[in-house]
């Protein structure tokens, strides 16, 4: 019988998955990644209140990078209008600097951009490090 791999499936949430490889990250001292965030953006949405009632809403980093790095404006309108941003009291998109759609895990921080509708309201930069 072989040992534990890093990419054994630890836990589900939702459809946020974490693998042995993401539960390491949290051992520390290592910069947290995409699906780390995704989990814990997945428990919140299912915890809180307000998210049933479609007051907030937590986008996934993967669906935050797609957005952001997308050339076709079109597209881009087409794949948001299902988020309906304007119609949410809030909304958190993770970012981070990676600009290289063919880099998995890239980039050196996350930003939180903080939305009202169709109006940024802030953006806080953060390094976050397990």
């Amino acid at each position: 019988m072989s040992g534990p791999r890093v990419d054994d499936k630890i836990v589900s949430y939702g459809d946020a998955v974490l693998r042995r490889s993401d539960i390491d990250i949290l051992r520390g001292p290592r910069f947290i990644n995409d699906r780390l965030i995704e989990f814990f953006f997945a428990h919140l949405s299912s915890t809180h209140p307000s998210a049933g009632a479609g007051r907030f809403l937590l986008v996934p980093p993967s669906i935050s990078f797609w957005i952001s790095l997308c050339p076709d404006t079109t597209s881009r309108i087409e794949a948001a209008a299902p988020l309906r941003l304007r119609d949410r009291d809030l909304v958190l998109f993770t970012v981070n600097n990676n600009a290289d759609v063919t880099l998995a895990e890239g980039g050196t921080h996350w930003s939180l951009l903080v939305t009202r509708g169709a109006t940024m309201f802030s953006s806080i930069t953060i390094a976050v490090i397990a």
